[in-house]
């Protein structure tokens, strides 16, 4: 083979390798991105083993499963329901849900004094930003225990199967994790601190009827009946419910409904007052929760001067 030969020869070859490595290259370019689209995962699901393992809008349709269903009022309804489902869903994942339980759970709590305790308070929103903000704010000012649902091991369950493609699982395990979430609060009043949740049960109820059935008027009535007039007995009925209502435009195909179900829920979950305030004014808001709490609080608490002279301050300047 002379030298001409060896050089063409040489050049094919080289260009069939340069070929290769620019498709694998490609493929696994276009292979991360197809995954990439999904947002904010878990750190267990940045490596991808399986198609099923995560879920994309375009791609990979999730499975909308009957939220209608899943609505419970007790501890072991919930249980029941995740029994049921082993065999569907697979035992391991229902075993984990059920060791994420009571891992959370806080042990020889006893019952909720009546007389002479701090507030629970309850502080929900459907703008979930903006909800942590107000949240954050106003247990810093009144100095109270400040607790975010779900809780503990919970939180890490629930957000891997938000990402299964297991939307009747998250619910459920949910639901569990709310009545893990009263162990904290009832340690948290007991411990005589001011307590105050974001997110209860109240949110949870609302998010899966509107989801469930879009119009309230399509709720069957004896359904309706159940949930406007029963609060689950195993968790701690709050002293007063606070739904943060945002004017956005984010929020506006929801508002009505939602602020309906509140309304109705008054009876049932105890007080529940509604604020409508624009996106971002933080201090307007935070002056409107004041106004209501001040006249239900003992006014010689020591929580209850921290939120007067918070007040008296944002006056002055």
């Amino acid at each position: 083979m002379d030298m001409i030969s060896f050089k063409k020869t040489f050049h094919f070859i080289l260009i069939c390798v340069e070929l290769e490595v620019l498709a694998n290259f490609q493929g696994t370019v276009l292979k991360r991105s197809f995954y990439t689209k999904i947002r904010n995962r878990p750190l267990e699901y940045q490596t991808i083993k399986t198609n099923t393992t995560v879920w994309d809008d375009e791609f990979m349709p999730p499975i909308r499963h009957d939220l209608k269903n899943l609505i419970f009022f007790k501890k072991s309804d919930v249980i029941g329901y995740l029994e049921s489902r082993k065999s569907i869903d697979g035992a391991d994942i229902i075993e984990e849900i059920f060791t994420a339980y009571l891992a959370s759970l806080y042990k020889d709590i006893g019952p909720v004094t009546g007389l002479n305790r701090k507030p629970f308070i309850v502080l929900e929103s459907k703008c979930k930003e903006e909800g942590k903000k107000i949240h954050y704010m106003l247990c810093k000012k009144m100095d109270a225990l400040c607790i975010k649902s779900p809780v503990a091991k919970m939180r890490s369950i629930v957000t891997k199967l938000l990402y299964t493609r297991m939307s009747h699982l998250k619910e459920a395990a949910v639901y569990l994790a709310m009545f893990a979430l009263d162990g904290f609060i009832r340690h948290g009043i007991n411990s005589d601190k001011p307590v105050i949740v974001q997110n209860y049960y109240t949110k949870l109820l609302a998010s899966i009827i509107i989801r469930g059935y879009g119009n309230i008027s399509d709720m069957p009535p004896e359904l309706w009946n159940e949930v406007s007039k029963k609060f689950p007995t195993e968790l701690t009925k709050p002293d007063l419910t606070i739904y943060v209502d945002f004017n956005s435009s984010r929020v506006s195909t929801t508002t009505k409904v939602r602020n309906l179900l509140y309304s109705l829920f008054n009876n049932t979950m105890g007080p529940i007052r509604i604020i409508q305030k624009p996106l971002n004014d933080h201090e307007k808001t935070m002056d409107t929760i004041k106004n209501i709490l001040l006249p239900h609080l003992d006014q010689k608490s020591e929580y209850c001067k921290r939120l007067v002279l918070n007040k008296k301050l944002q006056l002055q300047l």
